[in-house]
């Protein structure tokens, strides 16, 4: 998991995790990972946005995480994080897309622009070996995508 400069600085100052990120959405792309949180994604040629995770796939409501416990922030357990998958970027559907990353960014910010004050979390994902499990994306104008579970842990470096 990698963590914005801003989300970094935000956490060393005393806002908590789940303070920053609450009300947030989750967005899965295609294409290469970038080497940063903060790094612009180039949806002319290379990225391709596939889900925005809402709460219920409203489009607009923020999702949110429970209180940490044993070193995990999991995502509030009657919250249904999902959404409509439509691509949106360098490939535009219909069609499969295999999911390479997933950014959860602050209300307001897409993951897309250069992070400088976005607070935002960047993930692999894939259908298998990374760090969320995300089956292939097809877009057919129905269906949704979403996360039963999803959780944000702490690790022990050193």
């Amino acid at each position: 998991m990698l963590m914005s400069t801003a989300l970094k600085n935000a956490i060393l100052s005393g806002t908590s995790m789940k303070a920053a990120l609450d009300g947030g959405h989750l967005f899965v792309y295609s294409g290469a990972i970038p080497a940063t949180a903060d790094a612009a994604l180039n949806v002319a040629s290379i990225h391709t946005e596939l889900v925005e995770m809402t709460e219920s796939g409203d489009g607009s409501t923020g999702l949110t995480f429970n209180s940490a416990g044993s070193g995990a922030m999991a995502k509030t357990t009657a919250e249904d994080w999902t959404g409509l998958i439509a691509f949106d970027g360098f490939v535009s559907g219909p069609g499969t897309q295999t999911p390479t990353f997933l950014r959860f960014c602050q209300s307001g910010d897409d993951g897309r622009a250069a992070a400088t004050t976005q607070k935002r979390i960047q993930m692999t994902c894939g259908p298998s070996g990374q760090e969320i499990q995300c089956p292939d994306q097809v877009d057919n104008g129905a269906n949704t995508q979403g996360f039963q579970t999803f959780e944000i842990r702490a690790i022990d470096i050193g």
